[in-house]
């Protein structure tokens, strides 16, 4: 919340949206947007190499990391969707 919407936005990643589950484990969930998978690809790469992103990973994982597994899936709009 406090950086890396910022820093996604700085890639050309668009927030959408963060949840988390409801689960013993609770897992964090969000969508974000991006021109096409290409792009998206190009924007995970310059996203993960920013000088702004490593200090704030490095300083929230201060006590431990945070993440054990990411999860990437693509998502296609239904022609019903009112997300598109």
């Amino acid at each position: 919340r406090d950086h890396t919407t910022q820093i996604f936005e700085t890639h050309g990643m668009g927030n959408v949206g963060y949840w988390v589950t409801e689960e013993d484990e609770p897992k964090l969930v969000y969508l974000i947007t991006h021109k096409d998978q290409e792009t998206a690809r190009k924007n995970w790469k310059a996203f993960s190499a920013d000088p702004k992103w490593k200090s704030a990973k490095e300083a929230s994982e201060v006590n431990g990391g945070l993440v054990k597994k990411v999860i990437s899936q693509y998502l296609t709009p239904t022609d019903f969707s009112k997300l598109k």
